[in-house]
C-alpha cells in the first residue's frame, strides 16, 4: 500500500498522522484531568460532610450539658470525655472544636460552590 503512495505524499502524510496522535493524547490529558477533578470535588463534598457531622455532634453534647446542668447541677462533659478516652481509647484533639469547624465548613463551601 505505501508503495502506491506518491512519494510527495509524504509529508503530509505524516504531519496527518501526527495530528491525530497529538489529538489522542490531548484527548487522553483532558480525561485525565477532568477525572481528577471529579475526584477532587467528590472528596470536597465527603469532608464538608464529615465537618458538619462533627458540628452536630458537637451540637449534640452541648444540649446534654445543658440537660446535665438544669437536672444534676453539673455538665459531666470532661468526665464523660475521659471516660470515652479510657474505655475507648477515642480522644479529642483540639484541632477541631466547634468554632475551628465552623470556620472549615465556610472555607469549604466557598471552594465548592
Amino acid at each position: 500500500m505505501i508503495e502506491s503512495i506518491n512519494p510527495i505524499l509524504y509529508p503530509a502524510l505524516i504531519n496527518a498522522i501526527s495530528m491525530i496522535v497529538a489529538a489522542v493524547i490531548t484527548t487522553a490529558g483532558i480525561l485525565f484531568g477532568a477525572s481528577k477533578i471529579a475526584d477532587r470535588k467528590k472528596l470536597q463534598n465527603e469532608l464538608l460532610q464529615a465537618y458538619r457531622d462533627i458540628e452536630g455532634l458537637y451540637t449534640v453534647e452541648q444540649y446534654h450539658t445543658q440537660m446535665n446542668i438544669s437536672e444534676n447541677g453539673k455538665d459531666n462533659k470532661s468526665h464523660v470525655r475521659k471516660l470515652v478516652q479510657n474505655n475507648e481509647g477515642l480522644y479529642l484533639s483540639g484541632r477541631n472544636t466547634i468554632s475551628q469547624v465552623k470556620r472549615k465548613i465556610v472555607k469549604l463551601e466557598a471552594v465548592i460552590t
